[in-house]
């Protein structure tokens, strides 16, 4: 905990290091409480002599077919309510049943409306939690994937690295963004879970090399050979002394993966394969049909460039703190996969 700590404080005193922490601070504060931030219900309300908590989340049958224009039209003298900073869903097109595509920004609502009539402000906040759930979630999956696979192929050598380097082969065959596309096209399915586990099962064969490549490194140093001479087991030698060590290069690997997750949303978004999750991507593909609403390229494009910059930023950070890039790519190709 200490390390990490220590590591936070160095990344802090790097001036652009410094901003995209602050910067991605802010993005996940907003992906977390998005419900509260932008909803067609109210956080809390007494309505009809009923209280409800929640209700943003929850969707209680009572008020499953209302929102928070109606709401607070049809509201009786006892009744309350706790709105959200916007008071329209990512996905509500006729908020108290009136339509209003492209939308300028302004009253009601601040940065406009879609080519549909969905709040702007509104699929900002949402879409940052799905650019955070897929950018965080897929690179998470194919890091635990490349950690396995990479330290079993350096390890234990032999069968197992040619049955990892052939897998590793044909995965770099096939770009993941294609296979993204594919799947979705052929099954029409654009669920963001789906997207995020076609990105976590076939991103993890360039990190895999690199830990493959660390560990054959860190396996042949004086002090892991000094502990395999005192009889450590092979559990031991892994989980205490060599993957420690490894798994720098994984984890600088992993920030620049996050950043290129985040883009392959976008772009599957964008070209009308994603579902009907709120995307920076689907703003994006919402203002080629009028480029005249220029609201809707601006504020998704801006938050879209600040969030893959600033995770840009804190990698290189990582990378400068810990010397991966140096130690890692210097020893790759002298620890290459014999096919």
């Amino acid at each position: 905990m200490t390390g990490l700590f220590e590591a936070i404080r160095r990344l802090w005193a790097g001036r652009f290091q410094a901003v995209a922490l602050v910067f991605l601070g802010l993005v996940a504060t907003t992906a977390v409480l998005a419900d509260c931030l932008a909803s067609d219900l109210p956080i809390v309300t007494r309505y009809h002599g009923t209280f409800y908590v929640l209700p943003n989340m929850f969707r209680p049958g009572a008020l499953r077919r209302l929102d928070n224009q109606t709401i607070a039209r049809t509201m009786a003298k006892s009744d309350w309510a706790l709105y959200p900073l916007i008071r329209y869903g990512p996905n509500e097109t006729m908020p108290g049943g009136s339509l209003s595509p492209y939308a300028h920004p302004g009253r009601p609502h601040l940065l406009g409306t879609d080519d549909v009539g969905r709040d702007v402000a509104a699929q900002l906040i949402h879409g940052s939690r799905t650019a955070l759930v897929v950018g965080g979630l897929s690179v998470l999956i194919y890091s635990l994937i490349a950690l396995l696979l990479g330290a079993a192929a350096g390890y234990l050598g032999g069968v197992v690295d040619r049955a990892v380097a052939w897998a590793v082969a044909v995965l770099l065959t096939f770009p993941t963004l294609l296979l993204i596309l594919a799947f979705q096209a052929v099954t029409g399915s654009g669920s963001l879970w789906t997207l995020v586990a076609i990105i976590g099962l076939s991103g993890w064969a360039g990190p895999a090399r690199l830990v493959r490549a660390e560990v054959m490194a860190v396996k042949a140093r004086p002090h892991v050979l000094a502990a395999r001479a005192a009889g450590a087991g092979h559990l031991r030698l892994l989980a205490v002394h060599i993957l420690p060590e490894a798994v720098t290069p994984l984890l600088v690997s992993a920030t620049f993966g996050v950043a290129w997750a985040i883009l392959a949303e976008s772009a599957v978004s964008f070209l009308g394969l994603g579902g009907g999750y709120a995307s920076w991507g689907r703003l994006l593909a919402a203002g080629r049909t009028d480029l005249s609403a220029w609201w809707l390229v601006s504020f998704a494009g801006i938050a879209l460039v600040l969030t893959v910059l600033s995770v840009g930023a804190l990698a290189d950070g990582i990378q400068d703190l810990a010397g991966a890039g140096r130690s890692s790519y210097r020893r790759a190709p002298d620890a290459a996969f014999h096919l």
